[in-house]
């Protein structure tokens, strides 16, 4: 080794188009997608606003120049490849309540729990009021699942 560096210049070449070119691409590729598909990308999406999308895109990664790289080239098409996308569909439920009854609260029925139910799944709802109306030895143990914080959140 002697320590002494050596520049060398090596040049690379990329493939670059036109921006014009892949815009009338993109709109031909959707043109073909319209026929097959019965669909009106191609009328949404003309050539100008296709290249106006790309010239914007190039304009914020700052690229000045009017062409495209082949790697950029291939992005642009997967990026409208996405419009082809078949909609997937989510059901929705929307409960309904029939036949409803209004109760008074003296009405219903005592229910009891023990405190590991709670662990597993059950919920307890209370307000202030519900403090203020119940039995001594309800408050105490409804203030002992709120200190007791091996219980989760969303028992109380």
């Amino acid at each position: 080794m002697t320590g002494v560096r050596e520049e060398k210049e090596t040049f690379i070449t990329y493939k670059m188009f036109p921006v014009e070119w892949v815009s009338n691409e993109v709109w031909n590729r959707l043109k073909v997608f319209d026929t097959e598909e019965g669909t009106d990308y191609a009328k949404k999406f003309p050539k100008d606003k296709i290249e106006e999308i790309i010239k914007n895109s190039l304009t914020k990664i700052g690229w000045k120049e009017n062409i495209v790289s082949e790697e950029n080239y291939r992005k642009t098409l997967q990026a409208f490849g996405v419009i082809k996308r078949k909609k997937t569909k989510t059901l929705r439920f929307e409960l309904e309540a029939e036949e409803l009854e209004k109760l008074d609260t003296s009405q219903i029925e005592r229910a009891s729990l023990g405190i590991g139910t709670f662990r597993r799944g059950a919920s307890v709802f209370f307000d202030e009021d519900s403090l203020k109306l119940s039995e001594d030895e309800d408050v105490a143990v409804l203030k002992e699942l709120i200190d007791d914080e091996t219980l989760p959140r969303m028992a109380i």
